[in-house]
């Protein structure tokens, strides 16, 4: 069986509250990493998905770097990528957010995370238990 995950994420219209209107920077999805090898984004049409550039360390629209009708797949490095077998590449897991954009969606990820039995290199550690001690339950990790 496979070890990832193909999810639907919906992200509603933020809500107003009596006469407050939503904050231009909420967050439907705040500043995170994933816990996995890899995630795919497919290209999509919505604004509001950001990540960290790691030259300027800020966040940058994914629209600004690939527009839509490019047929993109967005790849972004997940935190057993970075504490597997491919360290020594030294690419670090991506931040990234998703920022209110007042409108409402449904967004497309695949989350893939190495077997869980399978041993960590250099270690005699298995990849399920390094991630139960590592990280909390997530959207992404459920323990």
């Amino acid at each position: 069986l496979s070890e990832s995950v193909m999810a639907l994420i919906h992200y509603g219209q933020p809500k107003d509250v009596g006469e407050n209107k939503p904050e231009d920077n909420e967050e439907p999805c705040p500043t995170h990493t994933d816990y996995t090898l890899f995630t795919l984004i497919p290209e999509h049409q919505w604004p509001g998905s950001q990540m960290v550039n790691a030259s300027r360390f800020e966040f940058v629209n994914v629209h600004d770097v690939a527009p839509p009708g490019e047929g993109w797949v967005l790849c972004l490095a997940g935190e057993c990528f970075m504490n597997g077998s491919l360290r020594d590449l030294n690419i670090p897991p991506t931040q990234h957010r998703v920022v209110g954009t007042f409108t409402e969606r449904t967004s497309c990820a695949l989350f893939h995370y190495p077997h869980r039995f399978a041993m960590l290199p250099g270690s005699k550690e298995t990849v399920e238990r390094y991630l139960d001690k590592a990280y909390l339950p997530s959207v992404n990790y459920k323990q």
